[in-house]
């Protein structure tokens, strides 16, 4: 019997040298076996008859993001962990997902945090092929927008309080008075009336220029709706402020 065996294993050898000029070498009988993975090498699979023996062991459940402001979604994401090491993502189609109370809502394998009371922590759980896997979420309540700024357009939104009696400091519009209902004392304009404009726009009102329109993108540049025409504001100091309008190209002073 050994010795049929050894002819045939002789025999397709032959036929493989002769048909095609390639030699092959490998033990009669024994079993094929390899690993194949993604692009990515996050998806690792055995091929071959060997991958029969490779048992799912562990499931490993994960958000994206670890903490979810009020408003804000993270994807869920599970993956299979073999005995042998290897690790498998599953597909949305295999994993159901559950989550206790109604501060985390779950759909389409998205949690978003919907109601957030305060600072707390919630635990969701990942099921899948006989197994279940629990993970923890923080949540923490939208920010509360400041006082300070409350009422102001948009445009002056990203303001912050000086802490000297209602002054405030804006990155592109500089330090202003936060006067009464829509008014407010600009160091250099001196008091204006504002509301908003479109977008982040605002529009400014006092008695010399009457309306003037700007926005962070494009300030220190004015348009001054009474004439139509296009300003730019220059402080040389104090008290030397001008407007250079480029409709006369000639400086007007700017009369707080």
């Amino acid at each position: 019997m050994k010795d049929f065996l050894k002819n045939l294993a002789l025999l397709f050898l032959g036929a493989g040298t002769l048909g095609a000029g390639i030699e092959n070498e490998g033990v009669f009988g024994a079993a094929f076996a390899g690993v194949s993975t993604d692009a990515s090498r996050r998806i690792v699979n055995h091929v071959g008859p060997l991958a029969d023996f490779a048992v799912p062991k562990v499931l490993a459940a994960r958000a994206e993001k670890r903490t979810l402001q009020e408003g804000e979604s993270s994807p869920l994401k599970a993956d299979l962990v073999l005995d042998d090491g290897t690790v498998t993502n599953l597909s949305p189609a295999e994993v159901s997902w559950t989550v206790p109370g109604d501060a985390v809502a779950i759909e389409n394998h998205l949690a978003t945090a919907v109601k957030v009371s305060g600072r707390m922590s919630v635990s969701l759980q990942a099921s899948a092929h006989g197994m279940s896997a629990t993970f923890f979420i923080r949540l923490k309540p939208g920010e509360e927008p400041s006082t300070a700024t409350a009422g102001l357009p948009p445009a002056l939104s990203g303001s912050t309080d000086l802490g000297q009696g209602g002054w405030l400091h804006s990155p592109w519009f500089g330090n202003f008075f936060r006067g009464n209902e829509k008014w407010l004392h600009h160091g250099s304009h001196g008091w204006l009336f504002t509301v908003p404009g479109q977008g982040n726009s605002m529009w400014m009102w006092n008695p010399h220029q009457r309306w003037l329109w700007t926005s962070p993108s494009i300030y220190p540049h004015l348009y001054r709706n009474k004439d139509g025409s296009w300003l730019y504001f220059v402080a040389y100091g104090p008290t030397l402020r001008f407007y250079y309008n480029q409709t006369t190209n000639a400086y007007e002073q700017a009369l707080p």
